[in-house]
């Protein structure tokens, strides 16, 4: 059993019994763990526990005379919800590049905050390229201008704007498009 303000000898051999440092020689494992933790090293680690079901953030601090205070925060929650927060994302932005319409998000600075893969090859351009950029730093002057009239428009108004426009893509050829713009 671990034991709350324990031995931490006794606390390691327990993880280490219950396999939370991975394979191998028990006697290793525990060595390996009480010199990380004697040390004058400050450690911040992340542990899986219990054969991979919990997740604990380790943090160790040394004190002075020699000791140290060691905290296991238990972390699961979090990371799940993290993860369930990318997986999401990663669904909605699978969603949206799908759309063969160019679709972009701005902020109120007008700064790109994500582009679909529709307007990556419309413009010619990459996310690395726009995303974090404002549109003066995207596409030719003259449209920045409009754009960023449009947008300031649409944000004071907190309405929609339908536009129809020409416009050339990035094999020159022109085509028609048609923009909605609208406050998130």
């Amino acid at each position: 059993d671990i034991e709350l303000g324990g031995p931490v000898a006794k606390t390691v051999l327990a993880h280490a019994r219950r396999g939370d440092y991975g394979p191998g020689k028990l006697r290793d494992l525990v060595r390996q763990r009480l010199d990380a933790l004697s040390n004058s090293k400050q450690i911040q680690t992340e542990l899986q526990i219990n054969g991979g079901e919990r997740i604990v953030d380790l943090r160790k601090s040394p004190i002075e005379d020699g000791g140290a205070v060691v905290t296991l925060t238990d972390v699961t929650e979090r990371r799940e919800a993290e993860r369930a927060h990318k997986d999401s994302e990663n669904l909605i932005k699978t969603f949206i590049d799908h759309i063969p319409a160019t679709i972009t998000l701005r902020d109120v600075d007008g700064r790109y905050l994500m582009v679909n893969k529709q307007y990556s090859e419309v413009r010619g351009v990459t996310l690395e390229d726009v995303v974090g950029k404002k549109t003066d730093g995207v596409g030719p002057a003259a449209r920045n201008a409009d754009m960023r009239a449009e947008h300031r428009s649409v944000l004071d108004s907190r309405s929609t704007l339908e536009k129809a426009f020409r416009n050339r893509g990035v094999n020159g050829v022109a085509r028609e498009f048609f923009g909605l713009r609208f406050p998130v």
